[in-house]
């Protein structure tokens, strides 16, 4: 495996080494984490400071340049191309414990983790506990709403959704924990209508949904990952 030197506009990959960019690559308390559909900020990733004016084409040639090197030379993969842990092959998903005050929401957030498991790796899903390998347990602790737009000072005209799982991956027979995921959290923006509460709350579940689907890429994510 190679190393990163770093030194102003310049990029080095050892054994090999890349054209100079216009860039200055800076490591801060983040890591580039991707997802099919997301760029996710967890622990080390990566800045880039514009050194000096250069044309819009150089720029995305940089740009794309020390993505692929940070991705070859720290050993980073892709999302969800990883293997369950504890060389866990077959996963059975219980309907999630529902810890809010909001009806229903459990079936929404499970059969949005059960279809992202069945889009990702459908042969990975048992049909019971006693056919699968290790239990997929979540709880859905918190979700609730606030505005973040107003229209004068009263009337509310965006607010946004919020939810928060604790996630499990339990050893079928024994109990063991294999893997968890504490306080994943995550937020949809919804539009409010002034004059119709029955279309505020559609747009609401609208947000759930959404909300729910990212959420268990994320959750999936993490688990073939391992973090």
């Amino acid at each position: 495996m190679g190393f990163l030197y770093l030194k102003p506009y310049t990029l080095y990959l050892t054994p090999y080494t890349l054209h100079p960019i216009p860039y200055t690559l800076y490591l801060t308390p983040y890591t580039l984490y991707l997802t099919p559909y997301t760029l996710y900020l967890t622990p080390y990733a990566v800045q880039l400071n514009i050194g000096k004016k250069v044309s819009k084409r150089a720029k995305l040639t940089s740009i794309a340049i020390v993505c692929l090197a940070v991705v070859c030379a720290c050993g980073y993969r892709f999302a969800g191309q990883g293997a369950f842990p504890n060389d866990v092959e077959r996963i059975f998903i219980e309907v999630f414990e529902n810890r809010t005050g909001k009806t229903g929401i459990e079936r929404v957030v499970t059969n949005q983790v059960v279809f992202e498991f069945t889009r990702q790796r459908e042969k990975s899903l048992a049909s019971g506990a006693e056919n699968a390998d290790a239990i997929l347990k979540g709880v859905i602790r918190t979700i609730r709403t606030q505005t973040i737009s107003r229209v004068g000072t009263e009337i509310a005209s965006e607010r946004e959704v919020i939810m928060t799982v604790d996630v499990r991956l339990i050893k079928e027979g024994g109990g063991e924990i294999i893997w968890a995921a504490k306080g994943i959290t995550d937020r949809q923006a919804y539009d409010v209508d002034e004059n119709s509460k029955l279309a505020t709350d559609q747009n609401e579940n609208i947000a759930i949904s959404r909300l729910s689907e990212r959420m268990s890429e994320r959750i999936f994510s993490r688990l073939t990952n391992n973090f």
